[in-house]
């Protein structure tokens, strides 16, 4: 049974880092994957304006959205139905948090099973993480101070019964993997 895995986290709680390990270990587990980390599709308009100092602008915000849209709507139609897929993200206000119900219309257009794990990591590690000099590269944030402010803000989850929990402070991506891959319907 294909798969549709929604990893959730703050920056920095490693969701990029086990989101990889994750497809690693279904692919060794026999399921065609494909990950679809939040800066994939953001980075190819980011990549093409100057670097924001502090939050996406609204317009360039709308490209990235398009590309998004292109990217679901990829799956839903073109996508075969038998490849899992692992969607890595952060969602920063409620309106984006709701914007993840998409995922799940996603997993259910293909049949899909759908499987959403929050990512929770101690905030002195987030925060040590977050300032990782390889994480600028791929338009992350690394501003310390704007992570303690997410910090300070609650997390608007999607209203979704079915999030399943996982501390990742201490445990190493490979077994994160493992234990999201425990999670999964066979």
């Amino acid at each position: 049974m294909s798969v549709v895995v929604q990893l959730l986290g703050y920056p920095g709680t490693g969701k990029y880092t086990v989101a990889k390990e994750l497809v690693r270990a279904m692919e060794a587990d026999g399921r065609t994957t494909r990950l679809l980390d939040n800066h994939a599709s953001g980075n190819l308009i980011l990549s093409l304006v100057p670097t924001p100092t502090h939050g996406i602008p609204a317009p360039v915000m709308d490209r990235i959205i398009e590309v998004r849209d292109a990217v679901l709507a990829t799956l839903e139609q073109h996508t075969p139905r038998d490849w899992s897929i692992v969607f890595t993200n952060f969602p920063p206000d409620a309106e984006r948090a709701r914007a993840l119900d998409r995922h799940r219309e996603v997993a259910a257009a293909r049949g899909a099973g759908f499987v959403p794990v929050l990512l929770e990591c101690d905030p002195d590690e987030v925060l040590r993480r977050v300032v990782a000099p390889e994480r600028a590269a791929r338009h992350k944030l690394v501003d310390p101070v704007r992570m303690q402010e997410i910090l300070d803000e609650a997390v608007p989850l999607p209203p979704w019964d079915d999030i399943r929990r996982i501390d990742v402070t201490t445990l190493p991506p490979p077994e994160a993997a493992r234990a999201i891959l425990e999670l999964l319907p066979r």
